[in-house]
């Protein structure tokens, strides 16, 4: 009866919400009269995240989730009442106008946060095909928002001013059952195509080695490879797992048309508080040890690794580049540290700066995205490797998506250790920064390292 209950416990703080609206109605001010949407909000303590999600996955109403472990806080975004989806070069400021219209048209008391859940993919349209019914770029505005951490949270209801009934089903709708499966099933024969044997693999790395010995300015390439595999586990099911495993790793899930995409990154692309910045440089990978001992000792040698010092010092510096133009008073350490997750480490170093006047998070967002670090050094060169090479479309995997309020403040990682669900299928996605002395064998160990998180929760050994 779990279902049942997280069922009525969502639908009873809608109700609340909408009592709230139905008692502000009768004492709004002139100025929102005109607008489309009305938002309250309410606080409340004891939020069951793991129950929502468990009962929004069991009904198939469409929602978005994302745990930030910067501020250690859970975003919950339930149901639409408008869709925003494009592709092309413009996306980062497209989504970011869209969101400032809808903020426009939106009326809520001085008190009531709003905020959205966008999500973009690896490279625009006309660098990547495939991934049939996934956009460039989408943004979803909720009818309920939930945001908070494990003891307390804030609800926020949006409705249609012109509704005389604000509960309806209507709001939780979900698509055609038909029109979903012909999309899965599309997506399912394009991964299908797309496995690769490790012999193939290897080849591809050769061939990339090869290409970066010969070619001048190419100096270090990101190949990606995916894995397809049944599974009876639910992406629910699986979260609980990662976040169990991965607790500071930034959590997200995303359905749209009948499939689920879902992660638990180690990586932020930035984080945008005010006129504060922050991003991460993460580059360079090993595996655990199996004892505190050989940790240790694998973590010394990742931090005096010529081929992952270099591929990392590229990433930073690449950072350094790129913000000075949208950033000043850069703080970048010397070295990197270790940052260990549960089954690989990696080279790490923070940033730090403020903002220059007039930039958005649109703005870092572009500036940013793709890094190094899952493109490869010059981008633009590595990019057009990629569309050239790479037998398969990334479409959202390497992407980013985060969460963004309605004062310019926003925080996104980047699209790894992650997998899409396609009704009883989950595909996995991994890549390795290949430079010109990698070892393919040492590469594809890498990647099937950086699978295995995905492939454990749903039960794949």
């Amino acid at each position: 009866m779990a279902d049942v209950r997280s069922t009525l416990n969502l639908l009873r703080i809608l109700e609340q919400l909408s009592h709230l609206v139905l008692q502000l109605q009768t004492s709004l001010p002139d100025e929102a009269r005109s607008k489309r949407w009305l938002a309250v909000s309410l606080d409340s303590s004891e939020p069951d995240w793991r129950e929502w999600i468990l009962q929004l996955e069991q009904s198939a109403i469409e929602y978005r989730y994302f745990y930030d472990p910067v501020l250690k806080r859970h975003f919950l975004s339930v149901g639409s009442l408008k869709e925003f989806a494009i592709c092309g070069e413009n996306r980062f400021h497209a989504v970011e106008q869209e969101w400032q219209r809808w903020l426009r048209d939106i009326w809520r008391p001085s008190n009531c946060p709003l905020f959205v859940l966008p999500g973009f993919s690896f490279a625009p349209r006309h660098e990547s095909k495939g991934w049939v019914g996934w956009p460039d770029a989408q943004l979803v505005l909720p009818q309920l928002l939930l945001m908070g951490n494990e003891t307390s949270f804030t609800a926020v209801g949006l409705f249609e001013q012109q509704q005389p009934n604000f509960v309806l089903s209507g709001y939780w709708h979900k698509k055609p059952v038909e029109e979903q499966r012909l999309t899965v099933d599309a997506l399912l024969e394009e991964f299908r195509n797309a496995v690769e044997s490790k012999n193939a693999w290897e080849r591809r790395v050769l061939h990339a080695t090869e290409i970066l010995k010969s070619h001048g300015d190419l100096e270090k390439v990101v190949l990606a490879r995916l894995s397809l595999h049944a599974t009876e586990t639910l992406p629910s099911t699986a979260w609980k797992l990662l976040q169990k495993e991965y607790p500071d790793n930034f959590h997200f899930i995303f359905q749209h048309q009948g499939m689920t995409w879902l992660g638990a990154s180690p990586e932020r692309l930035l984080t945008v508080m005010g006129n504060r910045f922050y991003a991460d440089a993460l580059a360079g990978t090993e595996r655990r040890g199996r004892t505190d001992k050989e940790d240790k000792a694998m973590g010394q040698a990742l931090l005096k690794s010529r081929k992952n010092r270099q591929e990392h010092v590229a990433v930073v510096h690449y950072l350094q580049e790129k913000i000075q133009h949208i950033c000043h008073h850069i703080q970048i350490p010397d070295l990197p540290i270790l940052k260990k997750l549960a089954n690989v480490q990696h080279l790490y170093t923070p940033v730090t700066a403020e903002l220059l006047d007039g930039v958005s998070l649109a703005d870092a967002l572009k500036t940013l995205h793709p890094t190094p670090a899952v493109a490869g050094l010059p981008v633009s060169d590595a990019l057009a490797y990629i569309r050239q090479e790479e037998p398969w479309a990334r479409g959202w995997y390497a992407g980013t998506l985060g969460w963004m309020d309605s004062e310019g403040n926003g925080s996104f990682a980047v699209a790894l250790r992650s997998g899409l669900y396609l009704h009883r299928f989950i595909a996995v996605f991994a890549g390795a920064g290949i430079m010109s002395d990698s070892l393919p064998e040492e590469e594809w160990k890498e990647t099937e390292m950086k699978m295995l998180p995905i492939r454990r929760a749903f039960g794949i050994f």
